[in-house]
Protein backbone atom coordinates (compact mmCIF):
# COMPACT_ATOMS: atom_id res chain seq x y z
CA UNK A 1 0.00 0.00 0.00
CA UNK A 2 1.95 3.47 -1.21
CA UNK A 3 1.86 6.43 1.77
CA UNK A 4 -1.00 8.08 0.00
CA UNK A 5 -3.55 5.45 -0.03
CA UNK A 6 -2.97 4.41 3.73
CA UNK A 7 -3.64 8.35 4.78
CA UNK A 8 -6.44 8.78 2.68
CA UNK A 9 -7.41 5.36 4.01
CA UNK A 10 -6.85 6.72 7.88
CA UNK A 11 -8.59 9.89 6.86
CA UNK A 12 -12.32 8.23 6.06
CA UNK A 13 -11.88 5.93 8.60
CA UNK A 14 -14.66 6.93 11.45
CA UNK A 15 -12.48 8.69 14.04
CA UNK A 16 -14.93 8.27 17.48
CA UNK A 17 -13.72 7.43 20.92
CA UNK A 18 -13.50 3.85 20.60
CA UNK A 19 -10.45 2.46 22.20
CA UNK A 20 -9.76 0.98 18.28
CA UNK A 21 -9.99 4.53 16.95
CA UNK A 22 -8.03 5.68 19.49
CA UNK A 23 -5.35 2.91 18.48
CA UNK A 24 -5.32 4.13 15.23
CA UNK A 25 -4.42 6.99 15.90
CA UNK A 26 -1.99 6.54 18.33
CA UNK A 27 -0.61 4.05 15.47
CA UNK A 28 -0.49 6.89 13.00
CA UNK A 29 1.32 8.88 15.50
CA UNK A 30 3.86 6.46 16.63
CA UNK A 31 4.56 5.42 12.70
CA UNK A 32 4.63 9.08 11.26
CA UNK A 33 7.32 9.63 14.63
CA UNK A 34 9.30 6.62 13.96
CA UNK A 35 9.39 7.19 10.00
CA UNK A 36 10.90 11.07 10.53
CA UNK A 37 12.92 9.57 13.25
CA UNK A 38 14.89 6.90 11.19
CA UNK A 39 15.19 9.12 8.43
CA UNK A 40 16.90 11.87 10.48
CA UNK A 41 19.11 8.76 12.69
CA UNK A 42 20.32 7.41 9.15
CA UNK A 43 21.26 11.26 7.65
CA UNK A 44 22.84 12.24 10.52
CA UNK A 45 24.02 9.85 12.75
CA UNK A 46 24.49 6.87 10.25
CA UNK A 47 22.46 4.39 12.06
CA UNK A 48 20.15 2.23 11.03
CA UNK A 49 17.47 -0.09 12.57
CA UNK A 50 16.23 -3.20 11.25
CA UNK A 51 12.63 -3.77 10.54
CA UNK A 52 12.22 -5.70 13.66
CA UNK A 53 13.85 -2.75 15.88
CA UNK A 54 11.74 -0.76 14.76
CA UNK A 55 8.66 -2.61 15.50
CA UNK A 56 9.57 -3.66 18.83
CA UNK A 57 9.96 0.47 19.24
CA UNK A 58 6.19 1.55 17.43
CA UNK A 59 4.81 -1.28 19.70
CA UNK A 60 6.31 -0.31 22.67
CA UNK A 61 5.57 3.64 22.15
CA UNK A 62 1.70 2.33 21.47
CA UNK A 63 1.57 0.75 24.70
CA UNK A 64 2.79 3.32 27.06
CA UNK A 65 0.49 5.96 25.25
CA UNK A 66 -2.25 3.09 26.29
CA UNK A 67 -1.16 2.88 29.52
CA UNK A 68 -1.41 6.96 30.24
CA UNK A 69 -5.20 6.98 29.16
CA UNK A 70 -8.26 6.99 31.40
CA UNK A 71 -10.61 4.53 29.44
CA UNK A 72 -14.62 3.20 29.96
CA UNK A 73 -14.56 -0.39 31.04
CA UNK A 74 -16.53 -2.63 27.67
CA UNK A 75 -15.60 -6.15 25.91
CA UNK A 76 -13.31 -4.22 23.38
CA UNK A 77 -11.51 -2.93 26.32
CA UNK A 78 -10.69 -5.86 28.08
CA UNK A 79 -10.05 -7.55 24.50
CA UNK A 80 -7.50 -4.84 23.78
CA UNK A 81 -5.96 -5.63 27.32
CA UNK A 82 -5.80 -8.82 25.89
CA UNK A 83 -3.83 -8.66 22.77
CA UNK A 84 -1.34 -6.09 23.98
CA UNK A 85 -0.69 -7.70 27.43
CA UNK A 86 -1.55 -4.88 29.30
CA UNK A 87 -3.40 -3.42 31.96
CA UNK A 88 -5.20 -0.26 31.44
CA UNK A 89 -6.78 2.27 34.07
CA UNK A 90 -10.69 1.79 33.30
CA UNK A 91 -13.35 4.01 34.47
CA UNK A 92 -16.89 2.04 35.47
CA UNK A 93 -19.48 3.30 32.85
CA UNK A 94 -21.75 3.41 35.21
CA UNK A 95 -20.89 4.79 38.39
CA UNK A 96 -17.96 6.13 36.93
CA UNK A 97 -15.50 5.08 39.38
CA UNK A 98 -11.80 3.86 38.66
CA UNK A 99 -11.35 -0.06 38.94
Amino acid sequence: MEWNDLVMWYSELYNGDSIGSVIRRIGLAASVYLICQERNWRLFRDVQRSANELFCQFSEIVKMRLLSLKVKASRAVSQVQKEWEITLDTVDKISGTNN
